[in-house]
């Protein structure tokens, strides 16, 4: 984690970049990995293309309050390329149009119920409403502690049901508690560092190496959890792994 905290006082662009590519996959791994791809790379392209649609319709729709935080935070803008609006207006229609494309040719060949069809689009249609109309952090955080979070929580409490590890909610707290204590302990100590000006950058700018260092262990602890799943777990929209 250290190296990566001076890569991102180092190149942060780069950092932003394999940030945000990470996320996008881990966004889309979530909600489709239940989806029976058949073969790995349309299933890598799908995942990475589901948040790819999430982020960039964020900031293109929150491109006006991007502006603000740019003039606010000025070492913020740093980003100001990957982040651009028309960049990610392309981005998002194409990354829309390829999930689409996607899951109308899984109902077609019949490993996608329509009922599931209709759910994954209605997120999409509700995902960009709510980036459209709400401002930039509020529409981002509903996404996430909704749609993604709640999704996420209740996959991996089933799947420690099944193993008999928590058959409870208090059980399953249990088990998280010591991770989010270090978690949030991390986060204490790089605002610490922030603060006797060890890390000389703005709140936004640390609020972003913050998330993605957060990020980063998630991602790499729920790849390890879907690769190793083994029986099919009943997710937020009722589905199981074969996506039938």
């Amino acid at each position: 984690m250290a190296v990566f905290l001076i890569c991102w006082l180092w190149i942060p662009e780069v950092c932003m970049l394999l940030f945000l590519g990470i996320s996008s996959y881990h966004f889309g791994q979530s909600q489709l990995v239940d989806l029976n791809f058949k073969h790995k790379l349309f299933k890598i392209i799908s995942y990475m293309a589901w948040g790819c649609f999430i982020f960039s319709s964020l900031f293109y729709f929150g491109s006006n309050e991007l502006e603000q935080l740019y003039e606010r935070y000025p070492d913020f803008r740093l980003f100001s390329r990957i982040l651009a609006a028309p960049l990610n207006g392309v981005l998002a229609l194409i990354s829309c149009l390829f999930i689409v494309t996607s899951l109308i040719w899984l109902r077609s060949k019949g490993l996608l119920k329509t009922k599931r069809l209709i759910l994954e689009l209605a997120v999409i249609a509700i995902s960009a409403i709510s980036f459209y109309h709400l401002s930039l952090i509020i529409s981002f955080l509903l996404y996430f502690c909704i749609m993604h979070s709640t999704r996420v929580l209740l996959e991996e409490k089933a799947h420690l049901s099944q193993l008999g590890v928590a058959q409870h909610w208090k059980d399953f707290l249990k088990l998280l508690t010591p991770v989010t204590v270090l978690s949030l302990l991390g986060i204490f100590f790089i605002i610490w560092l922030s603060h006797i000006e060890v890390i000389a950058c703005s709140p936004m700018y640390l609020l972003v190496i913050v998330t993605s260092m957060i990020t980063l262990p998630h991602v790499i602890v729920m790849e390890g959890f879907y690769l190793t799943r083994s029986q099919p777990v009943t997710s937020v929209f009722e589905t199981t792994r074969s996506g039938e």
